[in-house]
């Protein structure tokens, strides 16, 4: 009997990491040099499904560039365009500073479009391979992807405020991996909002915060929500940790309060 027990519990063991271990993940991370664009992807091969996650000010347009470090000639954009669930926009960059043009097929559908304060926390999917030509073909195996983040304060496709580039490494979300907490915060050091980049697939987290000396100034828990938006402009300056903690692990990181 324990060996069968044994041998049915090694079998779904062995499905679990076939599942997860079909999925890669950047991680939580910024998008832009100046922490203005944060942001995840996450590849799931099995299902040929691409999950986006963007993060930043609530006042304008965010745009991603995938597998360019510039305003390059024919690359695929994605713009988050408005307030809606329905504002997102599939294009593609034209010569030298021209507004990238629409795609004739728009493939990038929004799940989720909320606001909290001042950031607004956007998740959008699409097929890994669309089968135009215009789009990004995303990778079937871990390897790296030259992004770009971009911001202007409106909703008018033009020339953008905030700029940056950046490479992301893809790895296996594992099954050990998808009980564990990944999250970035920004920016840092911060003077008023502090952003914090939930993961996706943990729907019930606990944020703490406590000064350098370990006293309590935060606390609070978060139920089905990708990110949360800490008020910091009337705390002391210095030096804050961050502890996001679930009921298998938890993880903490340190911000400066100018």
């Amino acid at each position: 009997m324990k060996k069968i027990t044994l041998q049915i519990f090694s079998f779904l063991c062995l499905i679990s990491a076939i599942s997860f271990g079909q999925t890669y993940t950047t991680g939580a991370q910024p998008f832009s040099v100046n922490g203005v664009i944060d942001g995840k992807i996450e590849i799931n091969v099995t299902t040929n499904l691409v999950t986006l996650t963007l993060i930043g000010p609530s006042s304008g347009w965010l745009a991603i560039g995938f597998d360019t470090s510039s305003h390059s000639n024919g690359k695929d954009v994605v713009f988050i365009t408005g307030t809606t669930l329905s504002s997102i926009s599939d294009r593609r960059f034209g010569s030298g500073h021209n507004t990238p043009s629409a795609d004739a097929q728009q493939d990038w559908t929004i799940t989720s479009n909320t606001v909290n304060g001042s950031v607004r926390t956007v998740l959008a999917t699409r097929a890994r391979d669309t089968g135009d030509s215009n789009d990004y073909v995303f990778p079937v195996s871990p390897t790296s992807l030259n992004v770009v983040g971009a911001y202007r304060n409106n909703f008018t496709i033009s020339e953008h405020d905030d700029f940056g580039d950046t490479t992301v490494t893809f790895s296996v979300l594992g099954v050990d991996d998808y009980n564990k907490i990944q999250f970035s915060m920004s920016p840092n050091p911060v003077t008023s909002d502090l952003k914090i980049l939930l993961p996706n697939h943990l729907n019930d987290l606990g944020i703490e915060i406590f000064d350098v000396l370990g006293r309590p100034i935060y606390n609070e828990d978060f139920k089905n929500t990708n990110s949360a938006v800490i008020d910091v402009s009337a705390w002391n300056r210095g030096v804050y940790l961050v502890r996001v903690i679930n009921d298998n692990s938890s993880l903490t990181k340190r911000f400066v309060k100018q």
